[in-house]
């Protein structure tokens, strides 16, 4: 294995790819077939925020599922079984087509506008935030759950599983990885 300079890397039997398809793709190059699944695959963007306060929230809920919005998801993270009952830490993400839209948007406007519409979903004000962070997942999740199999080529030593060969939820990507175990080395 060598890096992009031609560098040697190591001796290894195998090389694994879980990289989102289009890097996976561009890693494999010629040695992935072109009907290969991974080359179809096309993951959707999405933007997550993290908005921690020290005080205890006042909402009778603790997920939310909008609708009519940017935002898509809420939770109250902090409410999680062993988490800290003194801080209070909501996630939120967003639509995925409206992310889609605005991935290459700068992260600070997003996170303005991201915070503006929490504030208006919930009425809690954010200007008094102990911690904020916002994330651009350029690759969330498959704009169409497949059920391919993993990429799989043992003459050569490559393989690749990930999101673009099953739905995008963890178990599912779980039983995937499962899958690429299994096969014949």
């Amino acid at each position: 294995l060598t890096d992009k300079d031609g560098a040697p890397l190591g001796m290894y039997d195998w090389v694994v790819s879980t990289a989102p398809p289009v890097q996976t793709a561009r890693l494999f190059g010629a040695y992935l077939p072109e009907d290969s699944p991974v080359r179809g695959a096309r993951l959707l963007g999405c933007h997550a925020l993290m908005l921690g306060m020290s005080h205890p929230p006042d909402m009778p809920w603790i997920a939310a599922r909008v609708q009519n919005n940017p935002i898509n998801w809420i939770s109250l993270n902090s409410s999680k079984p062993g988490r800290n009952p003194d801080i209070t830490a909501y996630v939120l993400h967003t639509d995925n087509a409206w992310s889609e839209y605005h991935i290459e948007d700068d992260i600070a406007e997003v996170q303005s506008y991201l915070l503006e519409q929490f504030e208006a979903i919930t009425g809690i004000r954010t200007n008094n935030a102990d911690y904020l962070s916002t994330h651009r997942w350029r690759y969330a999740v498959a704009e169409e759950a497949q059920n391919a199999p993993p990429f799989h080529h043992p003459a050569l030593g490559l393989a690749a599983v990930g999101d673009w060969c099953a739905p995008s939820r963890v178990e599912d990507i779980w039983h995937a990885a499962m899958r690429l175990a299994a096969m014949p080395i």
